[in-house]
């Protein structure tokens, strides 16, 4: 059985203390997602014989905002391997949309919108129960960088604060 660690971290049953000699964390380091998704473009290539240097040299750029695409693309996930594969098949589909054969960096930076809009949309739902304002309070956070100065969200919270409260008590 394959858990996610905060997943299992979270069931309770008796006797659990007796498994923990069975168990066998799975860590996934930037390395072994560079591996798996070589893997996986083998398998769907049918070229067993690609490199890594070759895999992102031949089917994607070198570079995506100045930054080496594999690190680009591993810097965009949450480093789980579904993640990565999701995001690596979203930059084919759309390159085969456009009737292209190699990625561009138009392409990963496109997908990468989608991509974090999924993700956005998981994350809504998956504390949908808990934080139903979640998505309210989440429009903050639109159209800025991802870091905001403590000042400026205050503020902006001041003026939504509120409304939220009124809709969530």
């Amino acid at each position: 059985i394959f858990l996610r660690t905060d997943i299992y971290d979270q069931l309770q049953f008796f006797d659990k203390d007796k498994l923990r000699g069975d168990e066998e964390p799975i860590l996934w380091s930037k390395e072994a997602l560079s591996e798996l998704v070589l893997a996986r473009a083998k398998a769907s290539t049918r070229n067993h014989q690609m490199s890594p240097t070759g895999f992102w040299s031949e089917y994607f750029p070198s570079k995506v905002n100045g930054v080496p695409t594999a690190d680009f693309v591993l810097l965009q996930t949450l480093m789980r391997p579904r993640d990565i594969i999701q995001l690596c098949n979203l930059c084919v589909d759309i390159t085969r949309r456009e009737g292209h054969i190699s990625v561009k960096d138009k392409h990963v930076t496109q997908a990468v919108d989608v991509y974090s809009s999924w993700k956005l949309n998981d994350l809504i739902g998956e504390y949908r129960i808990n934080y139903p304002f979640l998505s309210d309070l989440l429009i903050i956070f639109s159209n800025t960088s991802y870091v905001i100065q403590r000042k400026r969200f205050k503020d902006v919270f001041a003026k939504v604060r509120p409304a939220l409260e009124e809709r969530y008590s």
